[in-house]
């Protein structure tokens, strides 16, 4: 069966997802993980966690699965040299660049491709392959199809699928998000997301909050797609929170039946309004909707009632013995799990007065494993109807022998040679070219004077709009294709419009997700790297060049002074535009008030309107206010391409910016500097 995946974010919650029968856990270490608020583990604490599971039979799985800077990436592989030492399973990870790292130095190691790398689409999967990844764990958005379908392509390339069945929603595709980072500066990439999208808007809704998932009826059908592991969400959560979850999940697994007590108890120790399974069965209306309210507030008793699941040790872990108690012999008792064998030996036995030792009596003594994870399963007895051992004895030599066994199933690391993190200085052209990308080729002006690129939509008419393709080409501009950031359920759409594309002449895309690089590659297009690839240090960078990809875009929770020390050639920026905050499959204003009422915008609780833009069946979220750098240009160094992001705009508004962009002029109207100079943390 497809195994169960606890989350564990403190030594409690690590022993309640153990106890209540976890097959494996995930847990971070005091930096680089996506849940840097939880109490994670330091060098020594993940040791000692990693060898309390490996005794028990329970892999583990470290996150380091944030984007990491150059100046950082030392550190972070300390970290992995740590973790690998102390004989972690896998490495679970979002950053491309960390990850080729660790792969050189370990190559024998698993790695887990993070939700963070917003795998959504199956041919994202080869590549990750080539990357050296082994399992992937799929955006939480996908319905039953397309998992299936990430399971199928999966087999075909020796991946695992992992698929979240239980716990929060984000209201954004996880890794495509930055709200929190462009808000606060606290950035979700980074591992210390605010949360911003669980706030009360301006009309008094939550349109960012969802229900917390659950698919705990829905686990024998993900088992018979090919879901390798069932993962429950909830690091920041508490350990009844775990041991409710892992209890409730084990005995679907186990038994084929939900277990409504533990149901039950899934639903009072923590929802937001309940629960959801709604992006697995394909709606995304109102209903998958939630916030957590005074209702949603767990007892007392309902956690005395889940503490009880976890105050005992689980025996999981079959083992057989043999006691030899033989007159003019030391007593001798062997333990073995199948594996490892541990041996002990006491004193030698003395005549019995009365009755001598039976291999009843042994066994009786032997099976006494309550306080360990083991069970006994054969038990072999060599005696000779003469001798006897006091029971003390044979409770010493057994905890022993348990002993010596614990420290035989907990010894193991991985080897991890650091490798050498020097790379090429970069090349830049003297002054840096403009590109322009536009939602629509409708707001393309008639003064394109300076710009060197121009990305234009896929979905493009390219056969209506030729003529304006053969002006901007004539012009010496560049045109170029941008794919979608979502790419659910719309890859052979999606090939189609790359082939009508090629035809118009068109042989570059701009692409911001791992599928889409892919799928454009099959098509025989040349690659820029979007900002939705989160290229956040050179190592990434590299790493993408390696694939294929040519300019590539950092990400804009980068400062100008991270980019300027890049070893990055070839690169480009965001100098203008309105930031997306977040990718949607389930588009807020849809859902409260339909299409054909859609207002297309938010009003937050500071009056602050953020438009909404729908693409491809997902929607984006921009930021009230436009970022603007021409009036900074000259503090732009290490740069060769500076991009103009139109989003909302109108062709008039394209023009007028184009114009000030430019002249070098200061903004006319609010705007932000983004985060290129205070950064995230």
């Amino acid at each position: 069966m497809s195994e169960l995946l606890a989350p564990v974010g403190s030594q409690e919650a690590l022993v309640a997802a153990v106890r209540s029968g976890a097959d494996a856990v995930y847990l971070g270490a005091d930096r680089f993980n996506a849940r840097r608020n939880a109490d994670n583990f330091d060098s020594a604490a993940l040791r000692e966690a990693v060898a309390y599971c490996r005794v028990r039979g329970v892999r583990v799985y470290l996150t380091l699965n944030t984007l990491v800077s150059d100046r950082e990436t030392a550190d972070a592989l300390s970290t992995a040299k740590a973790a690998a030492d102390a004989g972690v399973d896998a490495f679970i990870l979002q950053d491309v660049g960390l990850a080729s790292l660790i792969r050189r130095a370990c190559p024998g190691v698993r790695l887990h491709a993070s939700t963070q790398m917003s795998v959504h689409s199956p041919s994202a999967l080869p590549l990750l392959a080539q990357m050296g990844f082994c399992r992937v764990v799929v955006s939480r958005e996908c319905s039953k199809e397309e998992i299936a379908e990430l399971c199928r392509v999966g087999r075909e390339c020796g991946i695992e699928i992992e698929a979240f069945v239980h716990g929060a929603q984000c209201m954004c595709v996880s890794g495509q998000c930055y709200l929190s980072g462009l808000l606060g500066g606290r950035s979700g990439n980074r591992g210390l997301c605010a949360q911003p999208c669980r706030l009360e808007y301006a009309d008094g809704t939550h349109p960012l909050s969802l229900k917390d998932m659950s698919l705990l009826s829905h686990i024998r059908q993900l088992h018979d797609m090919g879901v390798a592991s069932f993962k429950i969400e909830g690091r920041m959560k508490r350990p009844e929170y775990v041991a409710a979850a892992v209890s409730a999940f084990r005995s679907a697994i186990d038994c084929d039946v939900i277990d409504r007590q533990s149901a039950d108890w899934l639903g009072e120790v923590f929802s937001r309004s309940g629960h959801t399974d709604g992006y697995f069965e394909g709606k995304r209306d109102i209903t998958i909707f939630g916030h957590r309210t005074a209702d949603d507030a767990v007892s007392g008793g309902t956690l005395h009632a889940i503490h009880e699941l976890y105050r005992r040790e689980r025996q999981s872990v079959a083992v057989n013995m043999r006691l030899t108690v033989c007159i003019g012999r030391p007593t001798e008792l062997t333990v073995s799990d199948g594996h490892h064998t541990a041996t002990v030996s006491g004193a030698v036995p003395e005549p019995a007065k009365e009755r001598p030792l039976t291999a009843e009596r042994a066994r009786e003594l032997c099976a006494k494993l309550g306080a360990t994870p083991y069970y006994l399963e054969k038990f072999d007895a060599e005696t000779d109807g003469v001798a006897t051992m006091p029971a003390g004895e044979i409770n010493a030599l057994r905890r022993s022998a348990c002993q010596r066994l614990d420290e035989l199933r907990a010894a193991g690391g991985t080897p991890f040679v650091l490798p050498d993190l020097a790379l090429p200085q970069a090349t830049h052209s003297s002054s840096p070219a403009t590109a322009a990308r536009f939602s629509d080729v409708s707001q393309i002006p008639p003064d394109m004077l300076g710009v060197d690129t121009v990305y234009i939509p896929l979905e493009t008419d390219f056969e209506l709009h030729g003529g304006l393709i053969n002006r901007l080409r004539s012009d010496g501009i560049t045109v170029a294709a941008e794919l979608p950031r979502g790419l659910f359920g719309i890859e052979d759409r999606l090939s189609r419009l790359l082939r009508a594309a090629a035809e118009a002449g068109i042989d570059t895309a701009l692409c911001h997700n791992i599928a889409a690089v892919r799928l454009a590659q099959s098509e025989g297009f040349k690659v820029h790297g979007g900002f939705g690839l989160n290229v956040y240090n050179s190592y990434s960078a590299a790493e993408w060049r390696r694939l294929g990809v040519g300019r590539i875009t950092h990400s804009f929770e980068s400062t100008l002074r991270d980019i300027a020390d890049a070893h990055v050639s070839d690169n480009c920026i965001i100098a203008y535009g309105r930031l997306p905050l977040m990718l949607m499959r389930a588009c807020p204003i849809r859902a409260q008030v339909g299409c054909s009422a859609c207002t297309g915008q938010l009003i937050d609780r500071k009056q602050a309107v953020l438009p909404v833009m729908c693409r491809f069946g997902t929607a984006e979220l921009l930021n009230a206010e436009p970022l603007w750098l021409a009036d900074r240009r000259r503090e732009i160094t290490g740069v060769d391409c500076l991009m103009l992001y139109f989003t909302d705009e109108s062709r008039t508004d394209c023009d007028r910016i184009l114009g000030e962009w430019r002249r070098g002029d200061k903004c006319g109207g609010s705007f932000t500097r983004g985060l290129y100079y205070r950064g995230v943390k």
